[in-house]
């Protein structure tokens, strides 16, 4: 007859590695998890992928911060260049919102050096300025990496966001020039960008600097960008095709 306490160990072994420093672990909901402590054992480094498939980075840090924290600059060992993220803070857990359009430059450096490096430094930017800096030893990612097929996810997420770089400047080349096109994107962020099939636009309340926006959707109809854009130079009450 088979050990019970025999089987137990075996069990715990298949959903439980180590690789040097990094952890790996396979949840009862099929979540898999690698993670990595920093030098001072305060916080830990996450890489989550879900059972569809999907994969979350974020930081566990030991309690909460009383100042919010906006964005996260990594720096690898040796390397000048740095990656930034914004992030969405819930409690003591900083989600890295590596997925947005704008994060593409720095989403193709993080992918390129989280397997090559030997450390990884984070320095968190909060509202109080605080801005610490944590670290985090890559020794042993490699196999913890290949463990949930981390880059080929990052790749194939590379490019949807490189097609939809391309589409978000289909929109543009549709509009008059816009004073700052960092608020369309930010209008932009709720919205599907591949879905995006036609653009048009109406002079905001016959105002000649401004203007309204309404895409059409695939599948979904249209929508009407909420407020209005400043243009970079007036133009005429054009109605467009809607």
């Amino acid at each position: 007859m088979f050990n019970k306490n025999g089987f137990l160990i075996i069990l715990f072994l298949l959903v439980n590695y180590t690789f040097s420093q990094w952890k790996y672990e396979y949840s009862s909901d099929k979540n898999e998890k690698i993670f990595v402590l920093d030098s001072k054992e305060k916080s830990a480094f996450v890489i989550e992928k879900s059972k569809q498939g999907s994969v979350k980075f974020f930081i566990e840090l030991d309690e909460e911060e009383e100042c919010k924290i906006n964005q996260i600059i990594f720096k690898f060992d040796g390397l000048k260049n740095t990656v930034k993220f914004s992030t969405k803070q819930i409690k003591n857990r900083l989600e890295i919102l590596y997925d947005r359009v704008d994060g593409l430059e720095n989403l193709e450096r993080f992918s390129l050096f989280i397997k090559k490096r030997n450390f990884i430094y984070a320095t968190f930017l909060d509202t109080c300025e605080f801005n610490q800096t944590k670290n985090y030893s890559l020794k042993g990612s490699s196999n913890a990496i290949d463990k949930i097929n981390l880059i080929q996810y990052l790749n194939r997420t590379i490019k949807v966001l490189k097609a939809k770089n391309e589409k978000l400047a289909f929109i543009l080349n549709n509009l008059p020039r816009l004073y700052d096109n960092k608020l369309l994107e930010k209008k932009l962020n709720d919205i599907n960008l591949l879905d995006v099939q036609d653009v048009s636009w109406i002079n905001y309340q016959n105002d000649k600097y401004n203007i309204k926006i309404r895409l059409k959707l695939n599948g979904t109809g249209y929508k009407e960008l909420f407020g209005k854009l400043r243009l970079y130079k007036p133009t005429a009450n054009i109605k467009s095709r809607y």
